[in-house]
């Protein structure tokens, strides 16, 4: 039988939001398995948030954290498809955590000290009063567990393992650049004789 892990119900425990800089390239990695988080390569699912192996150092773990300097929230892009971190559907418990290329109020975060290690805290819920974070459902750590939204345990309890990141600097990353956009032209074609002339 499965652990039950029953949503946050009681008083909502308040953070402090940080700024870690802006215009910064970071991995997003589960604190207590050291496990990254990133989009899929899969095309039925390239939008899934998901943990992945822990040796991975693809572009697709990187994630780009802008800081709206107006209320310390931070668009957060994904290095691979430059997509945006984002929950789908309402802003509520169990919301899938996916990426999108069109920036919504869905896709702004707060980063939040706690106990030296980060939690990301979806804007929307803090307006609401809900405080929802990002969790690795059903608290597992193995690659392919997809991250959703969850309520925000409190400092003293373990289910909070699955909501506890280190937001790592990902040190002299330069995103490659695009392929040159290639134009073809195609030469007119005169028939004589049926055959085709150039």
């Amino acid at each position: 039988m499965g652990v039950i892990r029953p949503d946050f119900g009681s008083a909502v425990f308040k953070p402090d939001f940080i700024n870690i800089g802006t215009n910064v390239y970071r991995y997003i990695i589960r604190a207590d398995k050291w496990m990254p988080t990133g989009t899929c390569y899969d095309q039925n699912a390239k939008r899934d948030v998901k943990i992945v192996n822990s040796g991975s150092s693809d572009p697709n773990v990187i994630w780009l954290f802008t800081h709206m300097g107006f209320d310390n929230s931070y668009v957060i892009q994904n290095a691979y498809s430059n997509d945006y971190l984002c929950y789908e559907g309402n802003c509520a418990s169990q919301a899938k955590i996916t990426t999108s290329n069109k920036l919504t109020s869905k896709c702004y975060w707060y980063v939040a000290y706690y106990n030296g290690l980060c939690k990301l805290v979806a804007k929307d819920s803090v307006a609401s009063g809900n405080w929802l974070v990002i969790d690795c459902k059903d608290g597992s750590s193995t690659p392919g567990t997809q991250l959703q939204l969850y309520g925000n345990w409190g400092p003293n309890d373990s289910n909070g393992n699955a909501q506890l990141f280190n937001i790592y600097t990902v040190e002299n990353y330069q995103q490659p650049p695009k392929p040159p956009k290639v134009e073809l032209t195609v030469p007119d074609v005169v028939t004589v004789d049926r055959k085709s002339v150039v």
